[in-house]
């Protein structure tokens, strides 16, 4: 059975036995701003991920890097989400700082992986100190993508768990709806500005489109994380409960692992799914812009141009990263649309009767299955000849499926991991303020009447360590392809509707969706094999 395999350690709440706490957890501003404001970092982060994505393969390829190689390059991804995400989660949530336990590593993170940028920037320049080889320029280069990848997850593992931190599950749909958005409008603002002759608009910043837009990346991921960091003002953990002479590094693997060993059926079907999303997407969105762009110059030369014109290269790449810039404006418009078709729950038994939009909307889970369906045939459709306007149009397509990643499985995640918690309240002894996002969902407190759900770990801290549980699955987040959907289990939650999340629900866009893990009846469910798996 899913749970706990022996006795609980901690209080009520989830937190381990003898934690101490300080101050309150919040977001500062209008009640509107509040979810934008909580995730405008994650803008930033999108930025640098479209600068990656587009440039670093054509870069590496004109430094001289075979194309065989490349694989070994981007395995980074994978590999610093694997490391880094779980490893940041694990120390952050024992961090005592008195800027809480998130903030630190947000903008320690943000300030490493502005140190990577600069140096894929100006490798040349860089190389250049020490005699510029031909090796050694492609040997930093490298470097500079690792730290990259490597500092940015941890960025990504904080900007996740505050949200999780932040929001009751009945804002998570809500609040991670809006990260969609943002990760959206970073991918849209990193490709169009991509596309624009930096050099003679920034002629101060840098002499080739690549070395202004790592200036112009670096600046925004630090800005927009600071707008974030002075906005939220987090708990403060005082101790958390833990013997002195723990080794804290055995500690974190162990937890991390009774913690994987200890899922609910709920978050490890979503996990696994989610490690079933890997590899379809790691050759899309590091290969994209090269497979257009090779298509493209296969097309030219046919046509007469020659492969050492030195106009080509740049022309296949501008082409390539327009696909991506398609790709990203379908990712934008499906964020924002798509709250608006997602159904919410009416409450078990209810008789109220359905409009006439409400037959066009679906469940959270309904378009997690649709994108993923989706996003199969367009990988089965790269098996067929291909023209650049092709090539462009499946690459285009992607983004609806990119959205939909960038959104359901983490509200499905956040609910299930909040809704786990036994009396969720994430701090009881607060009233809400009309200023403040509310930290207590009077939805989700059970009758006495009730079961308590499982408790979730066996580990010296019985809490859900947030981050892993969204990210050990995520190796690169969203670098990951859809392959099965496996059923999710319902849970029903007593007591009454919050009339706060009401008033979020009417500003901001899209409905809250207070029981994101039900699949309706008839539902189309992909991956059955999988979900008899899940099975006990």
């Amino acid at each position: 059975m899913t749970g706990s395999f022996g006795l609980p350690t901690g209080n009520s709440n989830g937190e381990p036995k003898g934690s101490v706490w300080t101050g309150r957890a919040r977001v500062r501003g209008p009640l509107w701003a509040q979810l934008p404001l909580l995730t405008i970092g994650m803008l930033g982060l999108q930025i640098v991920w479209s600068v990656e994505m587009a440039y670093a393969s054509p870069y590496l390829l004109s430094l001289g890097l075979k194309k065989s190689h490349m694989a070994l390059v981007f395995v980074a991804g994978p590999l610093s989400g694997l490391i880094m995400q779980p490893l940041i989660g694990v120390l952050a949530d024992r961090s005592t700082s008195s800027l809480g336990r998130r903030r630190p590593y947000m903008l320690a993170a943000s300030l490493v992986s502005i140190g990577g940028l600069m140096l894929l920037g100006f490798t040349r320049e860089f190389s250049g100190i020490f005699g510029g080889a031909k090796g050694l320029t492609i040997g930093i280069a490298v470097y500079a993508i690792f730290c990259i990848d490597f500092s940015i997850n941890a960025v990504q593992a904080v900007d996740r768990a505050l949200l999780v931190d932040i929001l009751p599950p009945a804002l998570q749909a809500a609040g991670n709806a809006w990260a969609g958005r943002m990760f959206g409008l970073g991918s849209v603002a990193g490709f169009f500005i991509g596309g624009i002759n930096l050099p003679s608009v920034f002629p101060s910043l840098g002499r080739t489109q690549l070395e202004v837009l790592s200036v112009i990346s670096s600046v925004l991921l630090l800005s927009l994380h600071g707008i974030t960091a002075a906005s939220v003002e987090e708990k403060v953990l005082v101790t958390d409960g833990t013997t002195s002479d723990t080794n804290i590094f055995a500690q974190i693997f162990k937890d991390i692992w009774e913690n994987i060993l200890t899922l609910p059926r709920t978050i490890r079907s979503i996990c696994l799914v989610q490690f079933l999303w890997v590899p379809p997407w790691f050759p899309v969105l590091f290969y994209s812009s090269t497979w257009v762009g090779d298509i493209y110059k296969a097309t030219a030369m046919e046509n007469g141009r020659v492969e050492d014109d030195p106009t080509l290269h740049d022309d296949a790449t501008r082409i390539g990263s327009l696909a991506l810039l398609y790709s990203s404006i379908l990712s934008f418009a499906v964020s924002i649309v798509a709250p608006f078709f997602i159904r919410s729950n009416r409450g078990a038994g209810s008789d109220a009767p359905r409009g006439a939009m409400d037959k066009l909307k679906i469940s959270l889970g309904g378009l997690w299955s649709l994108s993923q369906g989706i996003f199969a045939c367009s990988m089965m459709a790269t098996l067929l000849p291909q023209t650049v306007t092709s090539a462009t149009i499946i690459i285009t397509i992607t983004g609806f499926c990119w959205a939909v990643s960038q959104w359901v499985p983490f509200s499905l995640l956040g609910e299930a991991i909040l809704l786990s918690a036994p009396d969720y309240t994430a701090v009881p002894h607060l009233e809400h303020a009309e200023d403040e996002i509310p930290l207590t969902d009077r939805r989700s407190r059970r009758r006495s009447s009730s079961p308590s759900p499982p408790r979730l770990s066996r580990s010296s801290s019985p809490r859900i360590h947030h981050e892993n549980l969204v990210v050990i699955p995520h190796h690169r987040l969203t670098r990951q392809a859809p392959l099965s959907r496996p059923k999710l289990e319902k849970r029903v939650s007593g007591g009454t509707r919050n009339g706060t999340d009401e008033d979020f629900q009417r500003n901001n866009d899209g409905p809250v969706d207070n029981d994101a893990l039900e699949l309706e009846d008839g539902e189309l469910e992909m991956g059955g094999i999988v979900d008899l798996l899940m099975k006990e």
